[in-house]
């Protein structure tokens, strides 16, 4: 399903946003925080970067040579056969990880592989406002780095009244989860846990609990769509613990959470303020299940990363990034 938007303009929770260098600054080795591809072409994965594991074939071809002599030796010799076997059983063993050992992408590969998604991406939503991109490739690269991150990426998407009943913003969050998802290239098809405050409020917190870290097995992105809506103090707690600083069960999570962005409280806000708009928004629909003093801990989780606008002016499909 394809749906459309009138643009807006977007801010962010930082004050500034690091700018995109252009292609002639692109370093392959970058770090999360470094540059985009711009008009470069996407490149193709060499044979280090690909699914396809690379048997050690120097290693079989001496093991086989050897088994090939000592059976011509082991001849009429049942002792000799016996040992042989026991040879043969325990170099299986050892050699059964060359063949099956899951090779996960160094923090350089991940970042190569989500360069060129995000490159695509960024094409298929021009009316997304710069900062924006910006945003979205700052924090959702730092998941991706060499070293552990020290806290989950969480990001505040304010979606306005026109998007509301749409399934744009679900589509984009999505698209740019499996782009996450994608840089990891887990043996499984990639996927987005989308949670909804029914969903969410209909189960045990220990339910949720197990269904995320489940998801984390394979995956890194999830959606909430509607965390303002969840009314259960104890079904809130989920996303302090695991958007923390400290205690996340996965530090290379992304969040996705989406927050409805009255058309009133726009016009007296200034546009740089998503931040300020973001808090207000979920401070006062909170209050009335927690306290302040339990609310401010929530949002410095919640809201620890950027907080973008959407835009209307794009239209968006799940295959603008395939799942690998």
């Amino acid at each position: 399903m394809t749906t459309r938007s009138r643009s807006r303009s977007s801010s962010s929770v930082k004050e500034s946003a690091p700018p995109i260098p252009p292609p002639a600054q692109i370093d392959i080795g970058a770090s999360a925080g470094g540059s985009i591809l711009e008009n470069e072409e996407l490149m193709e994965p060499d044979a280090e970067q690909q699914d396809i594991l690379i048997p050690p074939v120097p290693i079989v071809t001496r093991f086989l040579t050897f088994v090939r002599r000592f059976v011509t030796y082991a001849k009429g010799s049942p002792s000799i056969k016996l040992s042989l076997f026991v040879v043969l059983m325990i170099s299986v063993v050892l050699l059964v990880p060359f063949f099956f050992e899951d090779k996960s992408p160094n923090g350089t590969e991940r970042i190569n592989s989500f360069r060129r998604d995000f490159h695509i991406l960024k094409t298929r939503f021009p009316a997304q406002s710069q900062d924006t991109m910006d945003k979205l490739w700052s924090d959702l690269s730092a998941a991706l780095e060499e070293s552990e991150p020290r806290e989950p990426v969480s990001m505040i998407l304010l979606v306005p009244s026109i998007l509301i009943s749409s399934d744009f913003p679900d589509c984009f969050a999505e698209v740019f989860g499996k782009a996450v998802n994608n840089a990891f290239r887990t043996k499984t098809p990639t996927s987005v846990l989308k949670l909804s405050a029914k969903r969410i409020m209909t189960h045990s917190v220990t339910d949720i609990h197990e269904e995320l870290k489940s998801h984390f097995q394979n995956n890194k992105a999830v959606i909430i769509s509607d965390i303002q809506n969840i009314k259960s103090p104890d079904h809130l707690t989920i996303f302090h613990a695991f958007c923390d600083n400290t205690h996340a069960p996965e530090k290379r999570a992304v969040y996705f959470f989406f927050v409805p962005l009255p058309d009133n409280r726009w016009e007296v806000h200034s546009p740089r303020n998503l931040a300020g708009v973001a808090k207000e928004i979920l401070e006062e629909l909170w209050l009335d299940v927690l306290s302040l003093d339990r609310i401010h801990p929530l949002l410095a989780r919640v809201g620890s990363g950027s907080v973008i606008l959407l835009n209307d002016g794009d239209t968006c499909a799940t295959d603008y990034v395939p799942s690998r």
